[in-house]
């Protein structure tokens, strides 16, 4: 294959360097040896890892990143064209050009742009310099005056020309305003300025080209992953299959294995709660479980209250005949201190809770919002969901029925929702059955 670059020398190949038996490789190396210039091949495309001079300054960046093989020669194809035009104006040996329209006495024709340009001049604006388009056409330059289509800038009245990219500016002795000549390329604006030294060098210098090489990296190991990978089958037999293919079955490998292990672990779970070693757990919805087990800590009015302590010294004289009593008044204390857990065997704490419970421990019973004890005031909209406007006394949670969100009642939304737009729930299982999605600032 011809060099893109150059378009003399015959590409040498050599082979990209390989790790892990092939796993991992770098692209092949083309080489020119007629320009020294380095690529990477990749397939179709093509990544110049160094260009030499005087070619990189025309090709500059283009070729960085990996290329197909015809654009490749196109660039290539365009940087010589360009250095050929450049040479030939350089030593005087370019063709002679002709303008489309006719010349004055005197006057040739020393290059014509093959694309047209623009004439811009500089104006202001609020105190704020902008380029104001005034002509776009074909641009002639002659050996007294450049043309842009209708308007034309004398030579002799040129007093200073700079080159900057694709721009040429202008400044001249009869006008205050600067102008500019935008053409649609460096290489362009690079040819033009070149005929224009040549006319007037006093006002612009020989353009130079930047001798520097383009050299960059070459690319990392990639992996490679059709490879073939041999398997040993026993008994000496192997079979071949690409990269991709066993990593696709390693990943099947791990899934069943991860799966198999959760279920032996949930497996010796189940079996070791059900035989007794681990303790078992039961999940009920919202606060039941807390509801049930509040009443239990009411057996305290059994031992407390001083009602049930002073009908054991009355049964203690019925259970004596009286003539101990004369002769034992001390140890009237010893049957009370031997018959202090006697009220736990007795009947009479099992009839009294009744009365206790319902009178004194009220408060731990009015919270149970959940299930059964707590009514609110308006009835259920849903299971564990119902209106609250006046109180929020027996909820889990809290929510607004203009929005989907349900929080915490210590939740700072939850202080910003309407009393008549509140609604209660008895657990988290009600909201989210009722449509509600969890607030992401308490995170219910």
């Amino acid at each position: 294959m011809k060099c893109p670059i150059c378009g003399n020398g015959e590409l040498e190949l050599v082979t990209g360097q390989q790790r892990f038996g092939g796993l991992f490789v770098r692209p092949d190396v083309l080489t020119c040896p007629t320009c020294k210039a380095q690529a990477e091949q990749r397939g179709e495309r093509l990544r110049y890892t160094f260009i030499p001079s005087p070619y990189s300054a025309v090709i500059g960046k283009q070729l960085a990143e990996f290329t197909q093989t015809k654009k490749a020669a196109s660039i290539g194809l365009s940087a010589r064209r360009f250095l050929e035009q450049r040479r030939a104006i350089i030593d005087g040996s370019s063709q002679p050009c002709q303008a489309p329209f006719s010349l004055k006495k005197n006057e040739e024709c020393v290059y014509i742009s093959p694309k047209p340009g623009v004439l811009l001049e500089q104006r202001t604006r609020q105190n704020q310099p902008y380029w104001a388009e005034i002509e776009q056409g074909s641009i002639v330059l002659t050996t007294r005056t450049i043309y842009v289509s209708h308007r034309n800038i004398p030579l002799a009245k040129i007093q200073s020309v700079n080159l900057s990219g694709q721009h040429i500016d202008f400044a001249r002795t009869d006008r205050k305003r600067r102008q500019r000549i935008t053409f649609q390329s460096t290489q362009l604006a690079h040819l033009a300025a070149l005929a224009l030294s040549d006319l007037i060098p006093s006002a612009l210098s020989l353009p130079q080209l930047s001798s520097k090489p383009i050299q960059q990296k070459s690319s990392p190991f990639r992996a490679n992953l059709n490879v073939p990978v041999s398997i040993p089958l026993g008994k000496g037999r192997h079979a071949k299959l690409p990269a991709f293919l066993v990593l696709i079955l390693g990943c099947i490998m791990l899934c069943l294995l991860y799966v198999c292990g959760s279920f032996a672990i949930v497996t010796a779970d189940a079996t070791l709660r059900e035989v007794g070693v681990l303790p078992t757990y039961t999940l009920t919805p919202g606060l039941t479980p807390t509801l049930t087990q509040t009443p239990i800590p009411t057996k305290t009015p059994t031992i407390t209250p001083s009602p049930t302590s002073t009908p054991i010294p009355t049964r203690t004289p019925t259970l004596t005949p009286s003539p101990t009593s004369t002769a034992t008044p001390g140890p009237s204390p010893t049957p009370t201190s031997t018959r202090i857990p006697m009220p736990t065997r007795t009947p009479i704490p099992t009839k009294t809770p009744t009365p206790h419970l319902t009178s004194q421990p009220q408060p731990t019973v009015v919270p149970a919002t959940a299930t059964t004890v707590f009514q609110p005031p308006s009835g259920y909209l849903a299971p564990g969901v119902w209106k609250c406007p006046d109180t929020t006394a027996g909820a889990a949670y809290v929510g607004s029925d203009q929005s989907d969100k349900f929080h915490y009642p210590s939740c700072r939304w939850a202080a910003k929702i309407a009393s008549h737009n509140r609604l209660c729930f008895a657990s988290r299982e009600a909201a989210t059955n009722y449509g509600y999605a969890p607030c992401g600032t308490c995170k219910p």
